[in-house]
């Protein structure tokens, strides 16, 4: 027999509140496939649904699991946090699909839909959340919330647990009673309060040790569920999970990983209901996790034990442990051991996955042969130069794309300076916003524009000409010589310039100064574009499908793994907002609060 992370379930089966107008239900899945608990282990989702009665709510929420389920355990390529926002976001689409083939004149505006998906998979803990719904852990007496509301995007959020770790997913409902107690008793009160009002569901997952037959004793596995503990309330479960005072404590921060910011608020304690469901779950031994030898396995998790003392303390030395660790032979880790040394990596890389972005036009609409340039915004709207036409369009969500008029044809350029939108030709600048007309002459092949104090600076493959505004001419004087591949360039007293796309040059008054990139998990790789915004400079690494931000000293702040949009090589970043474009078409995410650099000295 082997030792192996087991759990138990617990719940409140949820229903629909006539004075909320909503609907909650927790579901969770046994999984007794042996190939696909392996890699893919069990899951457990919340779902709430706030809209009209005249929903059948329990029809819907069951569709919308198995849809889940399906669309989870289909998934075999990619992690299984991967393929659990997948199965969120298809499970979202179900609904919508379910309320389009409907007699009902019911739509997505109508309603709000929320789903928080859970998998434990080894000692991994997976969290997808997606709306107001919440997720908290308790640990060692404390609660922790690891997944708070996320309305406009996927929340992911990763961590190992160990045996007595108890997790739990909440609709806000369930949340608010938990936010507005302090103890127990109060707790307990409360519930019974609102015990047949309906509108509020969770399920808790208790974890503990358990014994299951080895792959060699060539036992079938069989999930066991014991009776007589249906009989155990979860409140009483909550009370050996809390201090002995009874009360209730939320902690604000937590050691999971997280793919967007998550704030914290409550605890769960005494959920559920003295009818709820009480489940004994055993979680099968991992195939892979056998052929790892007992000392093998103490090493690599005093390796794994010793790069979280570092982590938040001298990241590099935590990183270079764990990639060490990663590139030794794979073959001697199971798969939950390289997942979670990718979920630290990630934690100490500061990796947010963009995986809910807004298409907001294809321009290919407008001109079948329509390449993009240039993008630039200035006050809200949407500006983009057309390579091909050599035409400026302008987008508005309320107008939508039209083309700006110019007094200048086969437009080369596009910039912001103070003055305004500037646009040229090979020798003409026209001021878009005044329309007065200048000539000048750029260089043959421009790779780049900025604009400081009104001057102008062309980026060319090997050196950066500047154009000193004279309020009716320009002067023209080479500023910096010497680039390799220069690929664009941003301007504040400082110039930053793209060389070679794994490169950035730092020049001050046409001389190079001291710039590295510090704190940066690999080099960059086919960088196309990058932007500075309030002393932040944002790399679109193409290469690597990602966009790193770094301050202007070169210290790494953070990265946006995008690789669900490929091809896009152009970049725009607003306070709130990054812009992203390839060739035809541009896509916004909303940009979360920078945090702090994250290299340490």
């Amino acid at each position: 027999m082997q030792t192996q992370l087991g759990f138990k379930a617990q719940e409140i089966k949820g229903g629909y509140n006539k004075d909320t107008r909503v609907w909650a239900k927790a579901y969770y899945n046994i999984q007794e496939d042996k190939e696909l608990m392996s890699i893919r282990g069990h899951i457990f989702s919340l779902i709430s649904i706030e809209g009209p009665e005249n929903l059948d709510y329990e029809f819907f929420g069951k569709i919308l699991f198995n849809s889940l389920q399906e669309e989870y355990y289909g998934d075999k390529e990619g992690t299984p946090l991967q393929a659990l926002e997948n199965a969120s976001l298809d499970t979202r689409d179900k609904l919508k699909a379910l309320l389009e083939q409907s007699e009902l004149t019911v739509s997505m505006q109508d309603i709000t839909f929320n789903i928080t998906s859970a998998s434990v998979w080894g000692k991994i803990l997976y969290i997808v959340n997606l709306g107001t719904n919440k997720a908290f852990i308790i640990r060692a007496g404390k609660t922790d919330t690891i997944a708070s509301e996320s309305l406009e995007s996927i929340n992911s959020v990763s961590g190992r647990v160990d045996e007595t770790d108890t997790f739990f997913l909440g609709n806000r409902s369930f949340a608010n009673i938990f936010e507005s107690i302090s103890n127990i008793s109060e707790l307990q009160d409360k519930l019974k309060e609102t015990e047949k009002e309906g509108g509020i569901a969770a399920i808790l997952v208790n974890l503990e040790l358990t014994q299951t037959p080895s792959a060699e004793e060539k036992i079938t596995f069989i999930t066991e569920t014991n009776k007589d503990e249906n009989k155990l309330g979860i409140i009483e479960t909550i009370k050996k999970l809390i201090p002995k005072s009874g009360k209730i404590k939320v902690n604000k921060t937590s050691n999971f990983s997280t793919k967007q910011k998550v704030g914290l608020t409550t605890v769960l304690v005494g959920v559920l209901l003295a009818s709820a469901v009480f489940i004994n779950l055993k979680r099968q031994a991992s195939v892979n996790e056998n052929k790892m030898k007992e000392a093998e396995q103490t090493t690599i998790t005093n390796s794994i034990d010793q790069a979280k003392k570092y982590i938040g303390i001298n990241n590099d030395k935590a990183r270079e442990i764990l990639v060490n660790l990663k590139n030794e032979d794979n073959t001697k880790k199971p798969d939950i051991i390289i997942a979670e040394i990718n979920t630290l990596l990630d934690q100490i890389n500061n990796v947010q996955k963009i995986t809910d972005s807004t298409a907001l036009y294809d321009f290919s609409l407008k001109n079948p042969n329509f390449e993009m340039e240039t993008i630039l915004v200035s006050n809200e709207i949407l500006y983009l130069l057309d390579k091909n036409k050599g035409s400026i369009y302008s987008y508005q969500k309320t107008t939508g794309a039209q083309e700006v008029a110019s007094k200048v044809a086969n437009i080369k350029y596009m910039v912001l300076c103070d003055k305004g939108l500037i646009a040229g030709s090979n020798t003409e600048y026209i001021n878009i916003d005044k329309g007065n007309v200048i000539s000048l002459v750029t260089p043959e092949k421009i790779t780049g524009t900025s604009c400081y104090l009104n001057n102008l600076y062309f980026t060319t493959p090997t050196e950066i000409i500047k154009y000193t505004d004279n309020e009716d001419s320009f002067s023209k004087n080479s500023w910096a010589t010497g680039l390799q591949n220069a690929l664009g360039s941003q301007i504040d007293s400082n110039i930053y310039v793209l060389e070679n796309g794994n490169t950035v040059t730092k020049l001050f008054t046409g001389e190079k100064q001291t710039f590295n990139i510090k704190g940066l998990d690999k080099p960059l790789k086919n960088a196309t574009d990058l932007f500075l915004a309030k002393e932040t400079i944002y790399i679109l690494d193409s290469g690597n499908n990602r966009i790193v931000s770094i301050s202007t000293n070169g210290n790494f702040i953070e990265q946006f793994d995008i690789s669900n949009y490929s091809g896009t090589s152009k970049i725009w970043v607003t306070d709130a907002t990054v812009y992203l474009a390839n060739k035809t078409t541009v896509y916004t995410f909303s940009l979360k609060e920078t945090p702090t650099s994250n290299t340490t000295p």
